[in-house]
């Protein structure tokens, strides 16, 4: 086994990874090392990301090019794990070799964390932790389900905080159409960031950027060098930039106008193969050390569809964003009317008397003349996962519920249904189901 650079065959030279590491690595990989076996690994990943090389395993003979061994982070779990290559014209391992079988990355017992409430995560927004002294190892073969965990990024908590203490997730009637626009909410959010703390006596906007150049002129840097000398004890010094984009690939954050910004890992979002959810997004990016970058850089960021750049209305899917549009549309038709209504997107699961919901979508509309007030609930069939019984139940018991999907959207359907629910006195507890 050898270590060869990073994008290469791994046919021509390299460092040799003495016998006694090569045994540690194999055995923590294989399931059998111990405390020392993970020591060693971790030490020799934490190099070789540091150096940015890769694995070359010795499995094969000579002839054939070696298969390669990417040492990788795992952020959202804190874990460094290897990540074979494959692929292509790449060598696969023997089938004798330890690293023949793909790592996986969860534990059985972990899958009902998908159940926990959203919720702001509490105290300090510290993203960037100490380095992990961590290596997954081989699960247990025998486990029964071997699902992905899906935890929520961090980032993708404290953006939500920022749009939320911001209000851009509500959108109300107004005769001043023209009063939202991209400055208008970049300002909401920066006005919400003095009220949370990245760090004790810290605030948020302190260490904000809202443009590229920022970045690109390395203004960013030079800031959190001069924060790191008073940064408080036990805190990683870090900033952040919020950046409106267009189009996320990979670990390119292709902003409305400039160069894009590349951050040192892929950036996170919703969109999957499955749910390919277009732009526009607001790309949280968090700026600090790390080791295996020398000096500061980009390090991780989260993505989060928005409707469009003069409504910072989160979206999870493009179905969502097409009933966002509809609705901000009803509620900016109503503006001079004498009922007042007002679209909400909740970010965070909410208490009712019923448990914690978070519906897509609340429309609220309430009477100027005689004060009476109604209030529905919009949940997009496209969204997964849809709700269950239990929470259906909560749902229809906080407030009438309408199923809707983007093509009632665009038709009209829902918001003739939502009328209808709002208007009809007749009609106190509508039926709740889908918009047809």
């Amino acid at each position: 086994m050898k270590l060869v650079a990073k994008a290469t065959t791994g046919s021509g030279e390299g460092i040799a990874v003495p016998d006694n590491l090569r045994d540690a690595i194999r055995r923590w990989y294989g399931g059998t090392g111990n405390r020392d076996d993970e020591m060693i690994s971790v030490a020799m990943v934490q190099q070789a990301r540091r150096h940015r090389q890769w694995l070359a395993c010795d499995c094969r003979d000579s002839d054939t090019p070696p298969p390669l061994i990417s040492p990788s982070l795992l952020t959202s779990a804190e874990t460094y794990y290897l990540r074979r290559l494959v692929g292509g014209a790449r060598s696969t391992h023997d089938r004798d070799c330890t690293f023949f079988r793909q790592q996986v990355m969860s534990a059985a017992p972990a899958i009902l964390a998908n159940t926990k409430p959203i919720d702001p995560a509490p105290g300090y927004f510290a993203v960037l932790k100490p380095e992990p002294e961590k290596l997954a190892q081989k699960p247990d073969e025998q486990l029964p389900n071997r699902k992905r965990i899906i935890a929520i990024p961090k980032l993708a908590r404290m953006l939500w905080s920022l749009l939320d203490g911001a209000g851009v997730n509500r959108h109300v009637s107004s005769a001043d159409l023209d009063a939202a626009s991209i400055t208008q909410q970049f300002a909401r959010v920066m006005r919400a960031a003095r009220l949370l703390e990245v760090a004790p006596k810290v605030s948020h906007d302190q260490v904000l950027h809202t443009h590229a150049g920022a970045f690109h002129s390395r203004r960013v840097f030079a800031q959190l060098r001069d924060a790191a000398r008073r940064w408080p004890v036990a805190h990683a010094p870090q900033a952040f930039m919020l950046l409106y984009a267009h189009h996320i690939e990979g670990q390119a954050v292709h902003v409305a106008s400039g160069d894009p910004v590349f951050l040192e890992t892929e950036v996170m979002s919703p969109r999957t193969r499955l749910n390919p959810v277009a732009g526009p997004f607001l790309v949280l990016i968090v700026v600090g050390g790390h080791p295996d970058v020398h000096g500061y850089a980009a390090i991780r960021g989260y993505a989060q569809p928005i409707l469009s750049a003069r409504h910072f209305i989160p979206v999870a899917t493009n179905s969502q964003r097409s009933v966002a549009d509809a609705l901000v549309t009803m509620v900016d038709k109503a503006a001079g009317q004498a009922r007042q209504v007002s679209l909400t997107r909740p970010l965070f699961d909410f208490p009712t008397r019923h448990g914690l919901i978070r519906p897509d979508f609340i429309v609220e509309s309430s009477d100027s003349m005689t004060g009476e007030a109604r209030t529905s609930s919009v949940m997009v069939e496209e969204t997964a996962p849809m709700p269950t019984r239990e929470l259906s139940d909560a749902l229809k018991l906080y407030a009438p519920l309408v199923i809707t999907d983007a093509v009632a959207a665009r038709s009209g359907k829902l918001i003739r249904r939502l009328q209808s629910v709002h208007s009809d006195r007749q009609n106190e507890h509508p039926d709740n189901g889908a918009v047809g």
